[in-house]
């Protein structure tokens, strides 16, 4: 009975069939499509949706076997099963329904009772699948079976895969051999898409009727569509009714393209009863081009009336695609001031009936042609035209009377008598005056033509010709493009404007698109050029206004020459190749063979692929996985060759830590196994569940499941290559190592014991002797009280008085001369200080303070109070302050300047013994000011002046903070920062320590190593923490050997605790001063020697105004704090040169040879830090 059926398109329903020893046998059926599905309604999901759909369904059914030996694909849909008795066996159990199954998403659903006996299927059965007993039954597999590099297409018994278009399996890979097709089936072929009815001439390149093109009905192209179905014009379709915007032609099966709204008849609804309409008679109207009734507007048809709804002016746009009206118009006494909404009107046949309507102006009906029966106009008061220029045949008498104010009558009564038939007569009377009309200006426009004149103001109501030419039933006076804002040309024998070609740009001399005078866009075929308004389908226009052919693989056209899909490139392609983000990268013809590291699959929609995607439902070109070089479908488990490793059935970047590398195949460890260096349970890297020991030197081992018998487990212990939380050891080991671990465990609670009493006892004596002193302490401050009537507790720091003095000096003792440098708040002059009372003067420096706010002040005063608290040779002392106007600081004049400008101009004369003992002094001095909890925050070689060539000294305290005795870091505020000398925690927190000093330390010699560069050149501030953060530091200066660079580096080390103190940092570099060279490689050493830059006292005095040959004595600042006897004191009086102070230069000469203490000025600064330390702590 089923025997001839191959294909299904919509579902299979079986339900309640009684055929008890009966097969039900599709003996042919190949494909179930499920185009149309079956649902069970009184199915709903969970989530209230509509019920699933099936394209298999068997309920309730009484039937030997159900045998389908040759389906092999169910397009759509999935299969219910439920409440059947099977009277011999439940073979349907036996079907591999994956292979059946088209989508992933399909399944198989039973439900209900099903009463069976399982049977197996006949021994030559695939993989044990089929449909009955016997050996015709077995189920063909063509999915299952398929090699990977099918992909998701099909293949045949030989694993030979299908061809792309083919659906169901295949007897070979031709598009011909398939036995379903999936789309469409053209003649023996499986097809994509039938031949399109249109294609473009690859010489003209305009489209054309294509011989080969075919309607598609189903999945079938055809020649013609079959007569109960309409051939479509917009595509190649057969379709059961015409779509829309179309209409069927002449009584055919075609359908063709409406021009306006497609016809339609329309009937008015209005009761015999009542003699006007309302808004009730044309419910539902809507497209309406033929109205069959008659039209009666009277006053009623706008008032409000029981149960009907009167009519408003806007309601009339139903009437806008009328064209032809089977009844007649009747207009008497309404509101309407016009029929523009009549405007595409063409026929009338039973006549129109204009009667006193007091507000209507004008009446015209642009597309009326014909009017029959009647054709009146009367008693309108404020009718002015009539308009109603394009009617050709009027089958009845014209009355156009008794309208006071219709002008342009009487200038077109010969227009009325050439339409109206012969046999009827015109009345036209007592309309408005011709002196009246003329005083309101209402005459026919110049342009018309004084013979048949107009019927309605303006050039466009002219009737019959015009005075000069005639465009678009307008009167115009030449055929310019400014007159007619198109392109057109004269046709002098019609006295008429034609339009140009549409391709012409500004005008042409005739109809032809070569006879334009420029174009839109050129189009040149065969070498001939013409114009065009766009392009073909399968080209754009360029920058030169030109035709361009697209690239050859685009479809549906391009705008541009690009190769993928968007602006600029195809519009659209059957295939393209996708780029890793599914972005079109190239389109390419549809049977192209993706390249290596790509495979071919329909794109569909997924969270990557929206709906919008220009190549959605069609084939194209995936890349691979990243793990894959070839493939044949997403996911690493489709590869075909792995880039790195395979694992199983897939390729991965790595092994699992389950697996061990072999060859780039990973395989499994043991499964005693975490990790493993190979296939035993001896190359594990750390075991499961327990350790055991091989041989008896503990060098050996293995990972097991469980001990051996005998053998117990404990902590391992042993470490060794293989890793494992428990160790497995014979009993009596065990027994052993307990016995060894009581053994400690009771002498260490002993000693425990022990020592726990002894501190308990001692804290004992100590609790009793602090409390005496508590005690005793009490009542001597309740004894004190009481004398003195304090009450005020005492609670002493510890901290040592300051004793430091400074010197105020009066504004009249200085003298200021030239600026020698400026600072953040100051500037900085050379000066002559002449105390009072005394006949000398002292060079000095005096630093002056630009801005006298407060804060300025307040930071002068700070500076100046650690300056006092300074008292070593290797730190600048200050000599006094002078409040006044302007705040003044005054110190000693250092004539050679900053060390970092005499390192400069002497590069060439400082040798190894100079470099190191600069760098010894100057831990000296910071050591001495560590001791005096000073930070200075601001160490440069630019904050060290030079004394003498032999002796430097530390100096600008400005960013200097003292700290109190029980302080560690000072936090600093907001401020400018020299970010190149500081440390990182410096930078990002503003904490500053004396091992923050160190950092700047180990840049200040750096700098003094490099003779002045500048640290960090070419680096912006902002980016040097970032680098510091990275490991980056200042490079190895040319002349430093690596012992030099290391102490260097241990300054600038990350955390400031590890690096070294001022301490070892002086000692180190004492060292070092005892053989220079060994640690300072500088060409030419033995033979320089620091030049001695002697100052005469002209140069000293140049830029003050006192006269250096005076005869009071000019002395040193350090000579007058510190008077030597009269003879010494008598030379340094001042004749012809200057020389600084000679002891303190030759004092500092050779301290780096000395033994650090050795100085009665080391045990002084020794016996302070330690005093400093022990109050630090």
């Amino acid at each position: 009975m089923f025997d001839s059926i191959q294909e299904i398109t919509g579902y299979l329903l079986i339900f309640q069939l009684q055929l008890p020893k009966t097969n039900v046998i599709f003996k042919n059926l190949r494909i179930i499509r499920g185009a149309i599905r079956y649902p069970l309604r009184n199915q709903i999901s969970s989530s209230g949706q509509k019920p699933e759909e099936y394209s298999l369904v068997i309920i309730s059914s009484l039937m030997k076997n159900l045998i389908l030996p040759k389906l092999t694909e169910i397009q759509s849909g999935n299969i219910q099963y439920v409440n059947n008795y099977l009277y011999e066996v439940c073979f349907i159990e036996k079907i591999s329904w994956n292979d059946i199954f088209n989508e992933a998403s399909q399944k198989y659903v039973k439900n209900g009772f099903n009463s069976c006996v399982k049977r197996e299927c006949h021994r030559e059965c695939p993989s044990n699948h089929c449909w009955g007993p016997e050996k015709t039954h077995c189920q063909e597999l063509t999915k299952t079976i398929c090699p990977r590099s099918c992909a998701t297409l099909r293949c045949n018994s030989n694993k030979e895969c299908c061809h792309a278009s083919c659906a169901a399996g295949c007897h070979t890979s031709k598009n011909t051999d398939c036995y379903a097709c999936k789309n469409f089936r053209n003649g023996e072929s499986c097809v994509s898409t039938c031949p399109s009815l249109w294609k473009i001439n690859q010489y003209t390149n305009e489209r054309e009727k294509n011989p080969d093109g075919k309607y598609f009905a189903g999945y079938y192209c055809l020649d013609k569509c079959p007569n109960y179905l309409f051939h479509s014009q917009f595509d190649n379709s057969c379709a059961r009714t015409c779509p829309k915007r179309t209409h069927q032609k002449d009584g055919t099966n075609f359908c063709e393209i409406c021009d306006g709204p497609c016809p339609k008849k329309c009937h008015i609804k209005k009761p015999h009863n009542r003699s006007f309409n309302t808004l009730d008679d044309f419910k539902d109207f809507k497209d309406c081009t033929i109205l069959s009734g008659d039209l009666h507007f009277l006053e009623s048809s706008f008032k409000p009336s029981a149960g009907l709804i009167p009519f408003k002016e806007e309601d009339f746009k139903i009437f806008e695609t009328i064209k032809e009206l089977e009844g007649y118009i009747m207009v008497f006494e309404t509101p309407l001031k016009n029929f523009d909404h009549f405007k595409n009107l063409e026929v009338i046949r039973r006549g129109i009936d204009v009667i006193r309507n007091k507000n209507l102006k004008t009446i015209d009906l642009p597309k009326l042609k014909k009017a029959f029966h009647r054709f009146s106009f009367t008693n309108n008061k404020k009718l002015n035209y009539l308009g109603l220029k394009n009617i050709q045949t009027v089958d009845c008498n014209i009355t156009i009377a008794n309208n006071p104010n219709l002008c342009y009558i009487e200038q077109s009564l010969k227009y009325f008598d050439t339409v109206r038939l012969d046999r009827y007569k015109t009345n036209i009377q007592n309309n408005a005056k011709k002196s009246y009309c003329e005083s309101k200006n209402a005459v026919c426009d110049f342009e018309c033509h004084p013979t048949y004149g107009c019927i309605g103001p303006g050039p466009e109501n002219c009737v019959g010709s015009c005075r000069n030419y005639k465009f678009k039933d307008k009167c115009i006076s030449s055929c310019s493009i400014a007159v007619t804002k198109i392109p057109t040309y004269t046709n002098n024998t019609a006295q008429e404007c034609r339009q140009c070609h549409e391709g012409c740009k500004d005008g042409c001399s005739g109809p032809e698109d070569t006879e334009c005078d420029s174009c839109i866009l050129t189009l040149k075929v065969f070498g001939l050029s013409k114009c065009v308004k766009k392009c073909p389908t399968n080209m754009y226009p360029d920058n030169n206004s030109e035709c361009q052919p697209c690239y050859e693989y685009c479809t549906d056209g391009c705008t541009g020459p690009g190769k993928d899909i968007g602006m600029g490139a195809c519009n659209s392609c059957k295939m393209a190749i996708l780029t890793k983000k599914f972005a079109v990268d190239k389109c390419v013809p549809e049977n192209y063979k993706c390249p290596v590291g790509y495979f071919k699959d329909k794109v569909s929609v997924s969270i990557k692929i929206q709906h919008d995607h220009p190549m959605l439902g069609k084939h194209s070109c995936f890349h691979c996985h990243p793990t894959c070089l070839t493939c044949s479908a997403k996911g690493p488990g489709f590869c075909l060759d792995c880039k790195h490793f395979r694992q199983g059935s897939q390729c991965v970047w790595e092994c699992d830590d389950d697996y061990f590398l072999q060859d780039r195949l990973c395989s499994k460890c043991d499964t005693t196994c975490i990790g493993c260096k190979g296939s035993t349970s001896a190359d594990c890297k750390e075991c499961k569940n327990y350790k055991k020991r091989v041989d008896d030197n503990n060098e050996k081992f293995e990972c097991v499941t469980d001990c051996p018998k005998g053998w117990s487990h404990v902590k391992d212990e042993t470490g060794g290559p293989i890793k494992s939380k428990w160790l497995c050891l014979p009993d009596t080991e065990i027994e052993e190592i307990q016995n060894d671990k009581r053994r400690k465990k009771t002498i260490g609670i002993a000693a425990g014991v022990t020592v726990a009493f002894l501190l308990l006892i001692i804290v004992a004596i100590g609790i009793f002797i602090w409390r005496k002193k508590v005690q005793t302490e009490a009542r001597r401050l309740e004894f004190e009280k009481k004398l003195e009537g304090e009450t005020i507790p005492l609670d002493p720091t510890g901290a040592n008085p300051d004793m430091a003095h400074v010197r105020l000096i009066k504004d009249s003792e200085l003298k200021k001369g030239v600026v020698i440098g400026s600072g953040a708040f100051g500037t900085v002059f050379k000066g002559l200080w002449t105390p009072a009372g005394e006949n000398l003067k002292i060079l000095v420096a005096i630093k002056v303070l630009t801005d006298s706010s407060p804060e300025q002040s307040t930071e002068l005063l700070e500076e100046a109070r650690i300056m006092a608290s300074v008292d070593n040779q290797c730190c600048v002392k200050i000599l006094g302050i002078c409040i006044a106007s302007q705040m003044m600081m005054i110190t000693k004049l250092m004539p050679y300047g900053s060390l970092l400008d005499y390192i400069r101009r002497s590069k060439e004369n400082i040798g190894s013994k100079a470099i190191l003992n600069w760098c010894h002094q100057i831990a000296t001095g910071m050591q001495y000011l560590e001791g005096r909890g000073i930070v200075h925050r601001d160490l440069a070689a630019r904050n060290v002046l030079v004394h003498s060539p032999n002796l430097v000294k530390i100096t600008d305290f400005g960013l200097a903070k003292l700290l109190n005795i029980n302080e560690e870091e000072y936090k600093a505020g907001g401020g400018k920062m020299p970010i190149k000398w500081l440390a990182l925690e410096c930078i990002q927190h503003r904490i500053f320590t004396h091992k923050s000093d160190v950092w700047s330390y180990g840049v200040t010699i750096w700098e003094i190593c490099t003779y002045g560069q500048r640290p960090y050149e070419g680096m912006p501030a902002r980016s040097v923490p970032f680098a510091l953060e990275r490991g980056d530091r200042l490079p190895q200066p040319e002349i430093c050997t690596i012992d030099v660079y290391m102490w260097m580096i241990k300054c600038w080390l990350l955390d400031a605790d590890s690096r070294p103190s001022f301490k070892e940092l002086r000692e180190i570099f004492n060292k070092m001063c005892v053989d220079p060279g060994r640690y300072l490689v500088i060409k030419g050493d033995s033979l320089m020697k620091l030049p001695l830059e002697e100052h005469s006292t002209v140069e000293l005095m140049r830029g003050m105004s006192v006269n250096s040959t005076t005869a009071t004595k000019l002395i040193d600042a350090d000579d007058y704090l510190q008077p030597r006897d009269v003879t010494e004191t008598s030379r340094m009086t001042i004749d012809s040169t200057f020389m600084g102070d000679n002891h303190a230069r030759n004092s500092m000469n050779d301290s780096c040879s000395k033994p650090l203490g050795n100085s009665l000025e080391d045990k002084k600064l020794s016996a302070r830090q330690s005093r400093s330390s022990m109050r630090y702590r």
